[in-house]
């Protein structure tokens, strides 16, 4: 709603006088309240520039099942105070409970979403997988594996660079640590002409690419902290030392890319308790909640999640469980096959394309000791082509990987150096 000037200066005036001569002022207002989807027929009132509503209309509205005792309001464990005239904010009330909640600002509703009411699919057969997996998995282990391939770029001259490495590492239960290495052919960028014949690359351009041709990088993953660690020789190529550590928290990470506070210790929690249903609900509260179309975002993807990954996806034949899926959505084609063996074996086949624009398919597979092998094929407008292959061992161990560089190292974290590229 647009106020004129002086119509707004006088409101503003009314509200402020009024809240010195009481404690609460509440005014019926024009928010909504959506609750998954459907407007409810009560409005929020603002109580001290908060969305509120009455006690009595709690349960009606977000079928909450609270308490009133004694200007208290009382939601599971959670003891919220009552406003004068029994009003209770909205927020406080939807996070108590462990719903969504978010505003439009065009639309001016509050956007309630409770992910537990999304559906009643079963995640059974994930979670049998899963927990056959993890009972598995060596507490401490060392990995070994190998990678090859090739990349291509078609431009007057077709440049083919093609590539190979090797990864190690070990884990436990606190960290993981991994060193891999990357030896890249560059003899089609060194040798490519222009149409006039000269060089495509500069002999300085060839002193930072020889510092990629032949890399290692070093990872410590802290499982507990959800921190992890790279150090490389690639970081010269963009201006940071190959004895600095790039730290990224992901907890952080999340945020940064606006996944609504997402916690990944306790996603990975989630999985190593057995508890998939619980991870999945978790992973959708990081969609946004901004918009009177956010509920219909994440019960569509609930939905695709269901139908990937639900019990109800998979049929069972010769030992194994199979989920086939199939989907198009903005041009995009989305074939996926999984198969789950009761052995704890697995197999992902995965094709995505886009006519005229891309393609990618992706097959991937481990045995019931979590050797592992997988194919990737990509190809963007036949002008980027990648394929790559690797597979994988692993080897019961007692090891002691490091939870983070070493006292005196330097560590960057990416927060600041995002800041320091964008001048912050």
């Amino acid at each position: 709603m647009n106020f004129k000037k002086k119509a707004l200066a006088v409101t503003l005036a009314s509200v402020m006088s009024l809240s010195v001569c009481a404690p609460a002022f509440a005014a019926e207002g024009d928010t909504s309240i959506q609750v998954n989807g459907v407007k409810s027929d009560v409005a929020a009132s603002l109580v001290n520039g908060k969305a509120c509503i009455k006690a009595d209309k709690v349960n009606e509205v977000l079928g909450i099942d609270g308490i009133l005792n004694n200007g208290k309001y009382i939601v599971g464990n959670t003891i919220l105070d009552v406003n004068t005239g029994d009003y209770l904010g909205i927020r406080d009330l939807a996070e108590a409970a462990g719903y969504m909640i978010g505003w439009d600002n065009e639309n001016k509703t509050v956007v309630v979403v409770d992910v537990n009411k999304l559906g009643n699919e079963s995640f059974d057969i994930i979670k049998k997988y899963v927990n056959k997996t993890i009972e598995n998995t060596p507490t401490s282990y060392k990995t070994n594996g190998m990678f090859s391939g090739n990349v291509e770029i078609v431009t007057d001259n077709t440049v083919k660079v093609p590539f190979s490495g090797t990864i190690s590492g070990e884990t436990n239960e606190k960290a993981s640590n991994i060193n891999v290495g990357l030896k890249l052919d560059m003899s089609d960028v060194y040798n490519a002409k222009d149409a006039d014949g000269n060089p495509e690359v500069s002999d300085a351009e060839k002193t930072v690419l020889a510092a990629i041709e032949d890399s290692n990088t070093k990872v410590i993953y802290n499982t507990e902290a959800g921190k992890l660690y790279l150090k490389s020789t690639l970081f010269e190529s963009f201006g940071l030392s190959k004895d600095a550590w790039l730290e990224l928290d992901f907890n952080s990470l999340m945020d940064m890319t606006g996944s609504n506070g997402m916690d990944m210790n306790m996603l990975v929690n989630l999985i190593k308790n057995g508890d998939f249903d619980g991870y999945v609900l978790e992973t959708l509260k990081a969609m946004p909640v901004d918009s009177i179309t956010s509920y219909n975002d994440i019960k569509t993807a609930y939905d695709m999640i269901c139908k990937m990954l639900g019990d109800s996806s998979f049929k069972y034949n010769n030992g194994a469980y199979t989920s086939e899926f199939t989907t198009t959505e903005d041009g995009m084609n989305i074939n996926y096959k999984f198969v789950l063996g009761d052995d704890a074996s697995a197999l992902i086949e995965m094709k995505v394309s886009q006519d005229g624009y891309m393609a990618l398919e992706l097959t991937a597979k481990n045995d019931s000791n979590l050797n592992s092998e997988m194919k990737l094929n990509f190809n963007a407008m036949d002008l980027t082509k990648l394929y790559m292959e690797y597979k994988a061992s692993v080897t019961a161990a007692d090891t002691n990987p490091l939870t983070a560089p070493a006292e005196g190292e330097t560590v960057v974290s990416l927060e600041s150096l995002f800041a320091g590229l964008l001048g912050a």
